[in-house]
């Protein structure tokens, strides 16, 4: 009986905690209105980029992979441009966020640095897709 007593206590504790955290969700979701900008860290440089992220459901991808909340799909690919966009401070390109998406896997041609890309000259593959990342954070579009 006490085995019993312990479990149940056990899970109405985990109950109650995953509960607490789903006003959190629910709130970022709902709060969520317009473009975002997602701030991506490379793993194997450090390098950081930024993406502007259009649709709703790559808004709140971004949220869960930020939190630890999932992992998959986790590589974001998108059409590299040419040119500032004001979002990918620091570099001389950017991703269209009409083509932005979060991926399960690319072909290899995609994966590289964010400076890498800046060298045109280098870079052959019209799209970018980082296979090891980690979202720093997402933020409303200034």
């Amino acid at each position: 009986m006490r085995t019993l007593t312990a479990i149940l206590a056990g899970t109405a504790a985990t109950g109650a905690l995953l509960l607490g955290t789903v006003p959190a969700i629910a709130a970022a979701h709902v709060q969520q209105d317009g473009a975002r900008i997602a701030t991506i860290q490379v793993f194997s440089s450090g390098d950081i980029y930024r993406v502007e992220l259009l649709k709703q459901a790559d808004v709140d991808q971004a949220v869960r992979l930020m939190n630890g909340q999932v992992k998959h799909p986790g590589i974001p690919i998108g059409d590299i441009v040419r040119g500032s966009s004001g979002v990918n401070t620091g570099y001389d390109w950017h991703i269209d966020p009409a083509t932005f998406q979060w991926a399960d896997s690319t072909a290899e041609a995609c994966d590289g640095q964010p400076h890498e890309v800046s060298d045109a000259g280098e870079w052959k593959v019209k799209q970018y897709c980082p296979w090891t990342v980690k979202v720093l954070s997402v933020a409303p579009e200034n």
